[in-house]
């Protein structure tokens, strides 16, 4: 089965990869470019990848940190609510 489902399934020659970390240091999940021809990714393309990767860390924690309680430190009904589209 490809990666992703919408694209044929063909070899991969290029990919660039950074971690998605939580504060703490646990990882959660990638984030990745993938290209079907191959190439060199420069230290800036990684530096980029970097970013948006922190971008995303700090998107995810921003909606978990509004979904809790800061008493209770339970996460609230907000937690289970359908998202704008958008969100």
């Amino acid at each position: 089965m490809p990666i992703i489902p919408s694209l044929p399934a063909t070899r991969i020659s290029a990919l660039c990869r950074h971690a998605a970390e939580t504060r703490e240091g646990y990882t959660i999940g990638t984030l990745c470019a993938i290209d079907r021809k191959p190439r060199d990714f420069s230290e800036r393309d990684e530096r980029i990848l970097e970013e948006i990767a922190g971008a995303v860390m700090d998107r995810i924690e921003l909606l978990q940190f509004a979904a809790t309680d800061g008493l209770t430190n339970a996460m609230t009904r907000r937690a289970s609510a359908p998202r704008p589209k958008g969100w």
